[in-house]
């Protein structure tokens, strides 16, 4: 029979185990053994997203975030969304069309300066990425933008501010607070980032990107 002591004084043993520690290596030898080092996971920004357009990625993970740009008669910025993904490995046959893909667009370089298996975050949130972002989340029951549009909804017309995927979290039925801690998903974009150049009153050289 086990008396309560005994299991005091076990619980009390495996608590007071040593930790183990990594085998010490001079600083002159920090990088000879790489390999075995444990890695701080993240993603690097990159900030001209022309060096995604045709690089196939898959994208694990959805952020909200408060930007700062606000809509005429809108009490709070619109917000935008963080866009964490992974591009395709190196010997992935994907790789091999996006020189024929980036050639379809005049003005941008053929090479990328994007790498195979490299974790990239993108911010966006225009009428583009940003809404079919939320289009996709919507239908994946993941978030609601609200009580009236169907989950197979797909109409991505119209203006900034006119289209149902254009909410913010303050504007969410559901979803809110998911959507500003992080939303993990898997979606796979075999043909990277396609652009649409344009020009307006505000810019001569805009530019609205779009998952491929």
């Amino acid at each position: 029979m086990v008396k309560k002591e005994d299991v005091v004084e076990a619980e009390e043993v495996v608590e007071n185990l040593p930790v183990p520690q990594q085998e010490y290596l001079p600083a002159s030898q920090a990088w000879a053994e790489e390999e075995s080092a444990d890695v701080v996971d993240g993603s690097d920004l990159e900030s001209d997203k022309i060096q995604l357009v045709g690089v196939p990625f898959i994208i694990t993970k959805v952020f909200f975030r408060e930007g700062n740009y606000r809509r005429p008669g809108e009490a709070m910025p619109d917000d935008f969304v963080s866009v964490e993904l992974v591009t395709a490995p190196a010997d992935n046959p994907l790789w091999r069309k996006v020189e024929r893909k980036r050639s379809a667009y005049p003005g941008i370089p053929l090479q990328t300066e994007v790498s195979p298996n490299e974790q990239i975050v993108i911010n966006d949130s225009s009428t583009g990425i940003k809404r079919q972002v939320v289009q996709y989340l919507h239908g994946k029951k993941l978030i609601t933008v609200d009580d009236t549009t169907p989950r197979d909804f797909s109409d991505l017309y119209g203006e900034l501010g006119k289209n149902p995927f254009d909410a913010d979290r303050a504007t969410l039925s559901e979803g809110a607070a998911a959507a500003e801690k992080g939303i993990s998903v898997r979606l796979k974009c075999p043909r990277g980032l396609r652009v649409s150049f344009y020009e307006n009153d505000y810019t001569p050289e805009g530019k609205t990107f779009y998952l491929g």
